[in-house]
């Protein structure tokens, strides 16, 4: 991860590991993670959505990258850690269809997203386009036991 990027998420990351983190915790988590090249533990906030077991996130920074060796999670939803098992979506109607249940819950990721709304909805043409030459990526979380 980037310098950049770690000072970026510093504010949003502490604000979620703290006891306030109720100000932010039903659109945003901490999802724990480990680098594929160095072993180190790495921890970023996130967008997200829960439906069930299951836990929608998206990003365009690469550390998505790490996920696809070491797909071992670790994810803090509303206080509580949880562990899981990350699948990064490789099927571009399924990552922009969960691109799009995204944005519809969390509608300040699609600016992030680069996707521009027409008549209060993403277009599926700007959700394909994003997920195919944009570089945003939809990873599925499976939820495991509580950590």
């Amino acid at each position: 991860m980037s310098r950049t990027s770690r000072l970026l998420n510093a504010a949003p990351s502490l604000l979620l590991a703290s006891p306030a983190h109720r100000v932010v915790r039903r659109r945003c988590t901490l999802l724990e993670f480990t680098g594929r090249r160095t072993g180190r533990h790495h921890r970023t906030p996130v967008a997200y959505v829960r439906h069930g077991s299951r836990v929608l996130v998206s990003t365009d920074s690469p550390w998505w990258r790490n996920l696809r060796e070491q797909p071992a999670v670790r994810v803090r939803l509303r206080g509580d850690d949880r562990t899981g098992s990350a699948r990064l979506v490789e099927d571009a109607g399924e990552a922009a269809d969960a691109l799009a249940t995204l944005v519809r819950a969390v509608p300040g990721r699609a600016r992030p997203a680069g996707l521009s709304r027409r008549g209060g909805v993403v277009p599926r043409e700007e959700l394909l386009r994003a997920v195919t030459s944009g570089g945003s990526r939809s990873i599925v979380i499976t939820l495991g036991p509580r950590w």
